[in-house]
């Protein structure tokens, strides 16, 4: 079986990541809303390339953006109920490189 109630696909999991915006940009400060939506961001790269197989392809995603890895930064915090400062986690800040420049 393929999906989860109504997740079945890439693009039902970016419906329900527009969803948790929407809900989040109502209601700012609501750390359930927060939570869903940053969960929900982490894991879009996940089911837009999954399996081993594409793994790399993930990582590139995520090393090219510096908002993938925000994204992924409190994420993973939240699920771990740790989230330290972006310069502590170990994770290096790089710019992302501008088009056409290799």
């Amino acid at each position: 079986m393929r999906g989860l109630f109504e997740l079945k696909t890439p693009y039902d999991l970016l419906q329900k990541l527009r969803q948790d915006l929407k809900a989040l940009k109502a209601d700012p400060t609501s750390p359930y809303k927060a939570f869903n939506f940053f969960v929900t961001a982490e894991h879009m790269k996940d089911w837009a390339y999954p399996g081993n197989a594409n793994r790399a392809t993930r990582k590139e995603l995520e090393t090219k953006s510096l908002l993938l890895q925000v994204c992924s930064h409190l994420a993973n915090g939240a699920k771990h109920f740790i989230v330290e400062s972006f310069a502590k986690s170990g994770r290096q800040r790089r710019e992302p490189k501008a088009p056409g420049s290799g």
